[in-house]
C-alpha cells in the first residue's frame, strides 16, 4: 500500500507518473488524511484547511439522522432519569455532609453554532473553588473533594444533565460542550477550533472515548481531531458504538 499527502500528487509531476506505473500491478495508493483518520480515528488539523472543510462537511445536517438521535435522546433521558431518581436525595446528602453548601453547581457552556447555554451537575469541588477565576481541573486536583471525587469516577455528578438533554441544550452523543472562558483561549491558539460547534455538544463523545481527559490547549488540539472525525462520520452506528463503550468504561470506573 502507496500512502500519499494529496498535496504531492497535486504538484508533483514526477510523482505522479511513478504512482501510474503501479496501477497494473494493483498496489493500492492511499491518500495521508484518508489513511490517517482510519488508523487513529481522528483528522489531523495541522494538515488540512478550508478546502477539507468545503469537501467534508457541505451540507452537514442529515434530516432522518438527526430527527432519530433526538427521539432516542429524549427516550432515553426520560428513562435514565426515572431510574435515577431515588439516587439524587442519597447523592445530595453525601454532597452536603462531606462538605455543606449547596448541591447543584450551575455552569455557562458553548452549545451548538456557539450559543451559550448552561448545565447543572452535582457539586464535585468545594464552595469556592473558583473564586481566582476559571482553570481546567488536573487529574488529582485538591479542589475536589471526597465524594466528588466518587461522582466523578463515576458519573454521577453528570445525572442532573439528563434535564439538559430533554430541554434539547445536550445530546447523549456528540462533542462535549466547553466553557465560554476556555473557548475563546482556545479558538485563538487551535486552528478551526469553533468548527466543532457546528453540530450539538453531548453528554458522552469520540474524543471522550479516545482520548478521555483535557486540560491544556495541547490536549483541546487532541479532542478536537477526534471531534472532527466523529462530525465528518456520524451516524447512529457510531453513536451505538460510542454509547457502548461509555457504558464499559462507567462499569470498569476508569473515567476521571
Amino acid at each position: 500500500e502507496i500512502i500519499v499527502a494529496s498535496s504531492e500528487i497535486k504538484a508533483n509531476a514526477a510523482l505522479v507518473q511513478m504512482l501510474f506505473q503501479v496501477v497494473p500491478i494493483g498496489i493500492p495508493v492511499v491518500d495521508f488524511l484518508s489513511f490517517y483518520e482510519s488508523a487513529t480515528g481522528k483528522i489531523p488539523v495541522s494538515q488540512i484547511g478550508e478546502v477539507w472543510f468545503l469537501e467534508n462537511l457541505i451540507g452537514i445536517r442529515k434530516p432522518a439522522y438527526e430527527f432519530l438521535k433526538r427521539a432516542v435522546d429524549i427516550a432515553s433521558a426520560t428513562l435514565l432519569g426515572i431510574l435515577a431518581l431515588p439516587l439524587i436525595p442519597l447523592i445530595a446528602c453525601a454532597i452536603y455532609l462531606g462538605t455543606p453548601g449547596q448541591v447543584f453547581y450551575r455552569q455557562k457552556r458553548i452549545g451548538r453554532h456557539g450559543r451559550i447555554m448552561e448545565i447543572t451537575k452535582f457539586r464535585s469541588m468545594y464552595v469556592g473553588a473558583e473564586s481566582s477565576g476559571a482553570r481546567w481541573a488536573d487529574e488529582n486536583d485538591p479542589r475536589v473533594t471526597n465524594v466528588g471525587r466518587f461522582l466523578r469516577k463515576s458519573r454521577l455528578d453528570e445525572l442532573p444533565q439528563f434535564w439538559s438533554v430533554l430541554k434539547g441544550d445536550l445530546s447523549l452523543i456528540g462533542p462535549r460542550p466547553e466553557r465560554p472562558e476556555f473557548v475563546e483561549l482556545l479558538t485563538r491558539k487551535i486552528p478551526f477550533y469553533q468548527m466543532r460547534h457546528l453540530v450539538k455538544p453531548g453528554l458522552s463523545g469520540w474524543a471522550q472515548i479516545n482520548f478521555p481527559y483535557g486540560a491544556s490547549v495541547e490536549d483541546a488540539l487532541e479532542k478536537l481531531q477526534y471531534d472532527l472525525a466523529y462530525i465528518k462520520n456520524r451516524s447512529v452506528w457510531l453513536d451505538l458504538t460510542i454509547a457502548l463503550r461509555t457504558t464499559v468504561i462507567l462499569v470498569s470506573r476508569e473515567g476521571r
